[in-house]
């Protein structure tokens, strides 16, 4: 990650069911496959890479969008006006995490029944299913933002849910506090195509709910979340962002334009 940035922006025009105009693999079925449960109430996933890999394809994201899973929509639209004006892909941790629930429901309702009475789930099993899951696509959204060039933080009152009158900043969401905490401390580095882009030009010179919906509506817990380390973005910066009016110059040359773009969109924000 080389920025981060703390976007308030707003825009009722947004329609809702939108989708991305980049997909991914559905990975429920293969996570069925290739989870199983052992001994007693033991749960083994054989391969986490293999989830990984299928949870989280490898599609060249450039930023890593923080957001609440209300504002899924808003998200969205930024990250599909980000690919169409710039080539950049966004991360969009909802459109990820909103399947994790749904695997953890279908892997438990099918291998996770009680061994006496098939009509009940098994807590410990069911309890294990959760927290193998949950630890491996934690691990997966702090690598995910690692790898980044930037985490954009969608400030709204349904991410920051949470804030009192005593003006520290807090969420419900343990999805958007591992975020922010995260990118409050990791190393600053840029996208990793980035030294790629560099030898090319040197030898040819040419050249993201988590969803917060995970803990169960009746339990509430308040996370006090960093906003230091982000850069604040306006609603007007956004605007010209969105609408393609922030562009690169021609005299850019990097092989990918997608990076032109992040560096002009990062000087501008500054």
């Amino acid at each position: 990650m080389l920025n981060a940035y703390n976007v308030t922006y707003q825009n009722s025009y947004i329609s809702e069911g939108l989708t991305l105009d980049y997909g991914f693999t559905n990975p429920i079925e293969k996570l069925n496959e290739i989870a199983e449960l052992g001994v007693g109430s033991e749960f083994a996933i054989y391969d986490h890479q293999e989830i990984l890999r299928d949870w989280f394809p490898n599609l060249g994201f450039h930023i890593f969008l923080s957001h609440s899973h209300k504002d899924k929509n808003l998200a969205i639209f930024i990250a599909n006006q980000l690919y169409k004006h710039y080539g950049i892909k966004t991360f969009i941790d909802s459109q990820f995490w909103g399947y994790v629930d749904k695997a953890i429901f279908s892997i438990n309702d099918e291998k996770s029944r009680s061994l006496t009475d098939k009509k009940y789930l098994d807590y410990d099993r069911c309890m294990r299913v959760a927290s193998n899951f949950y630890l491996i696509l934690s691990n997966a959204l702090t690598d995910g933002i690692d790898a980044c060039d930037s985490v954009w933080f969608l400030n709204t009152s349904n991410s920051l849910n949470a804030t009192k009158d005593d003006n520290k900043f807090a969420t419900f969401s343990p999805w958007i506090f591992t975020e922010l905490n995260f990118s409050s401390r990791v190393r600053r580095q840029g996208h990793a195509k980035r030294s790629e882009i560099i030898l090319e030009k040197a030898g040819s010179r040419a050249g993201l709910e988590a969803n917060d919906s995970a803990i169960p509506q009746n339990v509430s817990i308040r996370y006090q979340t960093p906003l230091e380390h982000l850069l604040d973005v306006t609603d007007s910066s956004m605007t010209l962002i969105t609408t393609g009016q922030v562009k690169a110059s021609n005299h850019f040359y990097h092989v990918d334009r997608a990076f032109d773009h992040l560096d002009t969109i990062y000087r501008y924000l500054r």
